[in-house]
């Protein structure tokens, strides 16, 4: 059902939200439901600000739906900041950083 993901996900407890909002927000990603996949992106953030995996969401959702190079890369960032071991940060920001250069 589409528009469902909200329902469904923010129903579940905490530590099963964090993975059901993340999937959904890849899919919507995937589908091109641009508003869709940054309003899941941004609802992460702000359940779980502490959450790498929140701001990873955000970060690539970002890029790649608004093309919006700066706010991909502070939240992978803060993504890092949660948890520097993060290997899929590391990478999304080597991409990240090919594909749109920092300025400067």
């Amino acid at each position: 059902v589409k528009g469902g993901w909200n329902v469904l996900s923010l129903s579940l407890p905490p530590e099963h939200r964090l993975p059901s909002l993340a999937r959904a927000c890849g899919v919507m990603r995937d589908e091109g439901r641009e508003a869709e996949a940054l309003a899941i992106a941004a609802i992460l953030c702000k359940e779980f600000p502490n959450s790498a995996t929140a701001h990873l969401e955000y970060a690539m959702t970002a890029f790649h739906c608004a093309g919006d190079a700066e706010t991909a890369r502070s939240s992978a960032t803060k993504a890092l900041a949660a948890d520097s071991a993060c290997r899929e940060v590391y990478d999304f920001l080597r991409f990240l950083n090919q594909a749109s250069p920092p300025p400067g």
